[in-house]
């Protein structure tokens, strides 16, 4: 299960980590690894986009990671 799939695309959030670090969701998409299993079949993940408000940058977050965190959902969409 991906944390981030009760905050919506467009809507702010922070990370109980850092609370004071703010981003915004920007989209999820899925993304295609080049590795392959034992079956030949290349892994498929989702990732979601984000903008950091803080500098302006933006990172994927693979759900793998986002298992770890702890995402706060802020207003509304």
């Amino acid at each position: 299960m991906n944390l981030f799939s009760h905050v919506k695309n467009g809507q702010f959030f922070c990370l109980e980590q850092e609370p004071s670090t703010i981003g915004i969701r920007i989209c999820d998409r899925i993304k295609l690894f080049t590795e392959f299993n034992e079956f030949g079949y290349a892994k498929q993940q989702i990732v979601v986009q984000v903008k950091w408000l803080s500098n302006n940058k933006i990172k994927d977050i693979s759900a793998f990671n986002a298992r770890k965190l702890v995402v706060i959902p802020l207003g509304k969409r």
